[in-house]
């Protein structure tokens, strides 16, 4: 019943997007008639039908060979002007006993069942990540990537996604923005200049450097030499990640749907951390590049992000739920020191202020002082006052009356 407003299963039917199954969730978690251990076996279910079901469509898409319609829908370049040329080699698999095959101009029958597709000068020119060396700004490998539905060719994805033009139009209504990593089915060599399906080395025979990259993801189609660099693929993030691996230096919080350091003892779990974008600028987090920096309360920035707000914009509370982000305990110590160090005003000596402690969340009566207010619970000075009380005033009431 909770599925009709969505038109149907949400874990049987692909059409449904996240929203829709969001909002089925959430008619789970209000129907009166499951209890709290019923809704959460429900939901559960459903998360893990969903996942397995996209799955095994992934699966099949990438079994059906490049003769079939869902290939076809690769745009190849039109041959004009700017893309008007071939790669030296191209390869494909052979259906028969899976392994890459030449596609020659003198075969006619294969070269009509896989025509070699044209690119343009830029995109079959080698880059490079320093001078000698294959790559990009951002790894280090001797392949390129070809997108799976422009065709066009990429060292890497964040080459093509951080494109000034960021949409490609493929047709009246249609556009695609970023290269989907799994989705990539063929890479180009750089070293021989072959086009080929997506492997750990290259088929070429005669390439001079037929491993792309110190470490390969068959998966992700990750491929970076860096040394020193240690890399581990999660399978239940589906992304890589920097480090050695799980059970290693890292471990997979499934509440969080993120890896978390080994090292992190206190660890604070909230439900899809990663999933959301950085509070500071607002970018994606769950496949970022860059470093991340989890908060005291569980909450999730990028380093740098974490550092320009700490120091230029000189806050310690979180921006989300405004709880300290780190350990505050000597910052603290030396605001109880200025208020030993500077008493209020006689006329001040009476008032007391309603706080609530946004550490601990409780409320609490302490003293007015215009450093901080120190809660009573925690001893956290990241409070917020609620009221004023002058009891001054309320005792000279209380004499006028009598």
């Amino acid at each position: 019943d909770n599925c009709r407003d969505v038109g149907g299963c949400p874990s049987h039917n692909p059409k449904v997007s996240s929203g829709d199954i969001e909002k089925v969730i959430r008619s789970i978690s209000r129907d009166p008639t499951l209890t709290p251990a019923e809704k959460t076996l429900t939901i559960q279910t459903l998360r893990n039908t969903v996942y397995n079901n996209a799955k095994k469509r992934k699966a099949v898409c990438a079994t059906i060979p490049p003769s079939q319609p869902f290939m076809n829908k690769m745009v190849d370049v039109a041959p004009d002007n700017h893309h008007n040329l071939r790669p030296k080699h191209y390869y494909v698999t052979d259906q028969e006993d899976g392994k890459a095959k030449l596609v020659s101009p003198h075969d006619a029958h294969l070269s009509s069942l896989f025509p070699v597709p044209l690119f343009s000068a830029k995109e079959l020119a080698a880059t490079h990540h320093s001078e000698g060396v294959y790559g990009c700004a951002h790894y280090i490998r001797s392949c390129k990537l070809r997108h799976p539905r422009t065709g066009r060719l990429y060292t890497c994805r964040i080459c093509c996604n951080n494109q000034p033009v960021s949409t490609i139009e493929l047709g009246a209504g249609e556009s695609i923005a970023k290269l989907d990593r799994h989705a990539v089915r063929e890479i180009y060599c750089m070293a021989c200049e072959t086009l080929q399906p997506s492997s750990d080395r290259c088929v070429n025979e005669s390439c001079p450097s037929p491993s792309f990259a110190a470490y390969t993801c068959k998966i992700c189609n990750l491929f970076d030499g860096a040394e020193n660099k240690s890399i581990y693929h999660c399978p239940f993030c589906n992304v890589c990640r920097a480090g050695k691996g799980l059970g290693i230096d890292y471990r997979h919080c499934m509440r969080c749907n993120a890896c978390v350091s080994m090292k992190e003892k206190d660890h604070v779990c909230i439900s899809q951390s990663l999933q959301g974008n950085c509070p500071v600028c607002a970018e994606s987090m769950f496949e970022s590049t860059q470093p991340l920096r989890r908060l005291q309360c569980g909450h999730i920035m990028h380093l740098t992000c974490f550092n320009n707000y700490a120091q230029r914009c000189q806050q310690y509370t979180c921006p989300l739920c405004k709880k300290s982000i780190d350990d505050m305990t000597e910052y603290f110590e030396l605001l109880a020191q200025a208020i030993k160090s500077q008493p209020m005003p006689p006329a001040y000596e009476k008032v007391k202020a309603k706080i609530y402690c946004q550490d601990c969340q409780t409320q609490s009566t302490v003293p007015f002082h215009f450093v901080g207010l120190k809660c009573e619970t925690c001893g956290s000075f990241n409070t917020r006052e609620v009221e004023r009380v002058d009891e001054s005033l309320k005792s000279g009431e209380g004499e006028e009356d009598t």
